[in-house]
């Protein structure tokens, strides 16, 4: 009889060893391989560069209005202009942070120094400091710079992105940052 017990109780260990293995199987083969959630659209290493590059300059842009507008005197135009790109890149912001979080960057696809990688130039004290008029032109002849910069990251994702959301927001991009590089041009007195 304890001959028979410890039959049933070895084979009873090895069956559940076995579903054991199983399902440590299965839920190691799941991690590796999660199912796409509904709605998923693949994303490439230049979308993840795109978002990454686009928000330092957009931030920047964000800074260097803030410091316009906080200025008494300055010429309305611009600080239309200022306000504008405030309303524009403050929701994309938002946006492509909200990507990344979902997209994960692995250390492939991560893009050091961004933030380096803007043009030196204008910065918020500039503008707090400087007499009205010359604020104004401080912030448009940077705000163009930031929009040229922002119009070619634009291209390299519209070039080589795959997620269909970040192509359409550089395609947008091109479109309003091409307007407002015409109208800061224009405020400026240049052809």
């Amino acid at each position: 009889m304890l001959s028979q017990l410890v039959k049933t109780s070895a084979s009873a260990a090895a069956a559940l060893s076995l579903v054991a293995g199983c399902s440590l199987h299965q839920a190691a083969t799941e991690q590796v391989t999660p199912a796409r959630p509904p709605g998923y659209e693949a994303h490439n290493p230049a979308d993840v560069a795109f978002a990454q590059r686009m928000i330092p300059l957009q931030e920047r842009a964000i800074a260097l209005s803030d410091a316009l507008l906080a200025k008494p005197g300055v010429d309305p135009d611009v600080a239309d202009m200022a306000a504008s790109i405030k309303s524009i890149d403050g929701p994309e912001i938002t946006q492509m942070n909200g990507w990344l979080r979902g997209w994960e960057p692995s250390p492939e696809t991560a893009v050091g120094g961004a933030a380096t990688e803007l043009a030196a130039g204008v910065s918020p004290a500039d503008i707090r400091s400087a007499e009205p008029g010359r604020a104004a032109t401080l912030f448009l002849r940077q705000m163009i710079t930031n929009r040229e910069q922002a119009l070619a990251l634009s291209q390299t994702e519209i070039d080589d992105g795959e997620y269909r959301a970040t192509i359409a927001v550089a395609r947008a991009n091109q479109v309003t940052q091409q307007r407002q590089i015409t109208t800061m041009n224009s405020l400026l007195g240049a052809p």
